[in-house]
């Protein structure tokens, strides 16, 4: 009886590892589209979390400020580097979205290490500073505004992104009407865009809402629309 347990065991071990192979390419085989939206995804919600820190620090110190700024520009790095590897997509309607995406990343990165390059010179020659005000209050703006304008032009190219779940080469009554996602997809991207943004979304996207936010409305408005799963009939 001693020597049958090791072979129930083994049979439970290798019956574990069968279901898990047997599982494993709904895993592997999420197709190209999906995989990338959900890239786009979790940018936008991370540059959401990094933004909602920065702004909410307590201490207005110049080593705390400073500080935020990094963390903040890192986390932007962080999306840009995800969304990187898309671009090179044989899929132009991932390829391009995916593209842009990382340029405007990119710049809002690179503007924000020249800001902070900007107040350590300013730090280190606080006289120069304090005799030439007007010039560097100057370059704060244009910094400031040039991010500002990045950061509205995310909304346009998340409307791009929508274009890589659209099946252009199946039609109903002349029609496009299906997705390139599976309704399991399509449902964990409608999930995750209210795990992350909230119920707000499915308002729509409004004057004076944040470009995040309105990218993510955005694409809560396009799956929300009749559209059939890739696996419907």
């Amino acid at each position: 009886m001693k020597k049958a347990i090791p072979n129930v065991l083994f049979m439970r071990i290798l019956l574990f590892i069968l279901i898990i192979l047997i599982g494993a390419p709904h895993l592997l085989l999420a197709n190209e589209q999906f995989e990338f939206v959900s890239c786009v995804f979790e940018g936008l919600e991370t540059c959401k979390i990094a933004s909602e820190r920065l702004k909410s620090g307590k201490e207005q110190d110049i080593v705390s400020v400073m500080k935020d700024l990094m963390v903040f520009t890192n986390e932007v790095r962080r999306a840009k580097d995800a969304i990187a590897p898309h671009g090179n997509s044989k899929n132009e309607f991932v390829k391009e979205p995916a593209k842009q995406l990382h340029s405007i990343y990119s710049r809002i990165v690179e503007n924000n290490k020249n800001l902070l390059a900007f107040i350590e010179k300013t730090i280190n020659d606080p006289s120069e500073a304090s005799s030439k005000q007007g010039t560097w209050l100057l370059k704060m703006s244009e910094i400031a505004a040039t991010n500002e304008e990045l950061w509205r032009m995310i909304p346009y190219v998340t409307a791009m992104v929508s274009y890589a779940l659209v099946d252009m080469t199946r039609k109903e009554t002349g029609n496009l009407r299906f997705l390139t996602i599976t309704k399991i997809e399509r449902d964990k991207l409608r999930s995750n865009l209210l795990r992350a943004f909230g119920e707000s979304i499915k308002k729509g996207p409004k004057g004076g809402m944040l470009p995040i936010d309105a990218s993510a409305s955005l694409m809560w408005d396009f799956l929300s629309k009749d559209w059939k799963p890739a696996d419907s009939n």
